[in-house]
């Protein structure tokens, strides 16, 4: 779990105790319990224990959906319904809880930071990048973009990686689309950062690795 989306609950939390006198009480509990196992479940993913991390974020999402049952209405649980699924890699459904989120929250630019970030995730490039875009103009603190890069970094080079796996099992053109798709991600990155050098040099590195001459010239291109 990233610090920035742990940082999101922890508030959801703290706000929603204070709302627990009104009708909606049995909903707000149970939401609370779903924010715990989330958080919960960030702690374990940081100690490297992923089972057990996931197995939190299943019982979160549990939660949140009990929490539905209860309040229909409930402004919070799309979003962390959303972040969720994203960090279970469910990106199907991290994309109609983020959407669903905006409807509810269209002032939160995590939504759409996430909502992208999650679309880029299922190779829709262009796409998250509209909604990445959104969310820089509702939030232009240098946090939110330097969460966002990294994260897009994160994505670019785990994709890449997976190209590299599958050419040693011999799926050459599957590898080479999953690095060509790494590369594409890692250019939005370089975008948003504007042109930081190291992810410029770790695009160079990866194009020529590659030894696509037409890519290689493409690269160069976009980034003059």
């Amino acid at each position: 779990m990233t610090k920035q989306i742990a940082l999101i609950l922890s508030i959801m939390l703290f706000n929603l105790f204070g709302c627990s006198q009104s009708k909606e009480e049995k909903a707000f509990k149970t939401f609370n319990e779903g924010v715990t196992f989330s958080l919960d479940a960030g702690k374990f993913m940081e100690e490297g224990n992923e089972e057990e991390g996931i197995k939190r974020y299943e019982m979160s999402i549990e939660k949140f959906k009990e929490t539905l049952q209860i309040d229909s209405n409930h402004k919070g649980v799309a979003s962390a319904l959303g972040h969720n699924y994203y960090e279970i890699r469910n990106y199907d459904e991290a994309i109609n809880w983020f959407t669903e989120a905006i409807k509810v929250q269209p002032e939160f630019a995590v939504n759409y930071q996430f909502l992208g970030l999650s679309q880029i995730n299922k190779s829709k490039v262009e796409e998250g990048e509209k909604n990445i875009e959104k969310a820089f103009e509702i939030d232009k603190s240098e946090n939110m973009k330097n969460n966002t890069i990294s994260n897009l970094v994160h994505i670019g080079n785990l994709a890449y990686s997976y190209g590299d796996a599958y050419e040693k099992e011999g799926k050459k053109e599957q590898g080479n689309d999953y690095r060509k798709f790494g590369i594409r991600v890692l250019m939005s990155a370089l975008k948003y950062s504007n042109n930081d050098k190291e992810i410029g040099k770790m695009i160079e590195e990866y194009s020529v690795k590659m030894n696509d001459e037409i890519l290689s010239n493409w690269i160069k291109q976009q980034m003059n």
